[in-house]
């Protein structure tokens, strides 16, 4: 089992609608944040639901399926969001980042806003990009990186858990 430690802070928002986990899978662990959103409803169902889902599915044989695993458990993860939606009349929606650590590789995957971020000699260094509107728009040059947090489409994402055509998740890998 490895150590481990979670904190979540609403963020200067009224309700938190974050939930986190974690799991065992055959040779490590895998590291679960979600973040609902607040602009849809029932936001703080959807991060657990998307943590339960996760929590939940049929762990992979070996590590070396951990990325064909992390997109397909993320996609069951999305259909859950989507039958809970169906179900109540809701738009409940989420934001991902997965972790999965073994000792010889890291395995990452995210939709949305939620980042991961990696601490290399004392310096912290984001591995995750945004999905949202205002990190295009800094990629493009239309805005600075620093105007990301202040600009007007900041909550404006482009992919989410809970999004019938637009939830992919970014995945990337490093072996050690």
């Amino acid at each position: 089992m490895t150590d481990s430690f979670f904190f979540t802070a609403p963020g200067g928002r009224e309700h938190n609608e974050d939930a986190v986990g974690q799991r065992e899978i055959p040779g490590g662990t895998l590291f679960l944040l979600a973040d609902g959103l607040g602009g849809h409803q029932r936001g703080a169902e959807a991060s657990a639901q998307v943590i339960a889902s996760m929590q939940e599915a049929v762990p992979p044989e070996n590590e070396e399926d951990l990325e064909r695993w992390l997109t397909h458990s993320i996609t069951q993860a999305n259909e859950v969001l989507l039958r809970l939606q169906a179900d109540s009349g809701s738009t409940m929606r989420s934001t991902l980042v997965a972790l999965a650590l073994t000792e010889d590789k890291a395995v990452w995957a995210h939709v949305g806003d939620s980042r991961l971020y990696y601490i290399r000699g004392g310096r912290l260094l984001s591995y995750t990009n945004d999905h949202s509107v205002a990190y295009a728009k800094y990629k493009c040059g239309e805005i600075t990186r620093a105007q990301i947090g202040r600009d007007e489409d900041q909550a404006s994402l482009l992919r989410s858990l809970g999004n019938p055509t637009r939830s992919h998740p970014d995945l990337e890998a490093l072996d050690s």
